[in-house]
């Protein structure tokens, strides 16, 4: 089996959720699940790692900043999975977000 090679971004918006990426200090492999930007600039990706042994545990999420980060060119195994219309008009669960131009409380 090839190994799969992987290239480090230019910046974050090189790496898309659904990505196979690579901490480069660690080795952790894992896929990009969230993108969390901050307030301050940094940019971090929470990785899950692949469940080893033991099925039905799910492996925690690390957040990692993305100049840690190198991506797999060999493409995005989750490019098929996306959000459905209920799901981005209601914020996930619970009532549609607002529509009024008021502000928050």
């Amino acid at each position: 089996m090839r190994k799969p090679k992987f290239i480090r971004p230019f910046g974050p918006n090189d790496i898309q959720l659904g990505d196979t990426v690579r901490d480069r200090l660690s080795g952790l492999v894992g896929t990009a699940i969230a993108k969390v930007q901050y307030l301050t600039g940094c940019t971090q990706f929470g990785i899950m790692a692949r469940a080893q042994g033991e099925v039905s545990k799910v492996p925690d999420t690390v957040y990692l900043d993305w100049q840690r980060l190198e991506y797999c060119l060999e493409g995005n195994e989750w490019a098929d999975v996306s959000a459905s219309t209920h799901t981005l008009r209601s914020n996930g669960a619970g009532q549609p977000p607002s529509t009024s131009n008021q502000p928050h409380p």
